[in-house]
């Protein structure tokens, strides 16, 4: 087959240069090994960017109080009340409402301190200085191992999670302290003044379970 072909705007060295290329059978190659390097490149990208939004989504939102949402004591549509917090579920008890709420402002308060001592460098301790051989005081006094509310409340919550006790249980416990003690307490952090109280809810609990 014959065919004619007219070229303008071209020097004599790049009519050479186009033609050289036509017949060498290594530019195809060249170009068919640029889009295999291409392809693993694109494909790390789409990877990159897929776990970058998925962190993206995971972050976990806080109410205006600083906790997180949670299922056992927010209402699931994850709304929010005018005053910023969380909306609260329904049909929960207080006493169990209080207890989580207390659980999740620790473990706030652990991941604010874990952040803090991570980005701070403490400095070296200073050197002891020479004192004279002295006869050592005697130990502190062993602090009262007594209850209190929050471990009536954390118990109240183990005992929950294990289906041991149902959620009113925590009423029915502050009626039993009444007459016991001859108290009028509503709610279960009424005891708190009361070492003698906090000591036997206590007790009652642990006798769950």
């Amino acid at each position: 087959m014959k065919f004619s072909l007219t070229i303008t705007d071209m020097t004599e060295d790049d009519v050479y240069d186009v033609i050289s290329s036509l017949q060498d059978p290594a530019t195809e190659c060249r170009v068919a090994a640029l889009d295999e390097l291409n392809e693993p490149a694109e494909k790390l990208k789409a990877v990159v960017d897929a776990q970058e939004a998925e962190t993206t989504s995971s972050t976990e939102e806080l109410d205006s109080e600083g906790l997180p949402w949670d299922k056992r004591i927010n209402s699931s549509s994850k709304k929010k009340k005018k005053d910023g917090t969380w909306a609260r579920r329904k049909n929960i008890e207080d006493d169990l409402y209080e207890s989580v709420k207390m659980e999740l402002r620790g473990q706030v308060k652990t991941q604010e301190a874990a952040d803090l001592g991570a980005s701070l460098t403490p400095p070296p301790p200073p050197a002891a200085p020479a004192v004279e051989a002295q006869t050592p005081p005697p130990p502190p006094a062993a602090p009262a191992t007594g209850a209190n509310i929050q471990a009536i409340l954390l118990k109240f919550q183990d005992l929950i999670g294990r289906g041991l006790v149902h959620n009113n249980y925590m009423t029915e416990l502050v009626t039993e302290l009444n007459k016991d003690f001859g108290t009028s307490a509503n709610v279960i952090t009424d005891i708190i003044g009361s070492q003698a109280m906090m000591d036997a809810a206590l007790q009652k609990l642990n006798e769950k379970g």
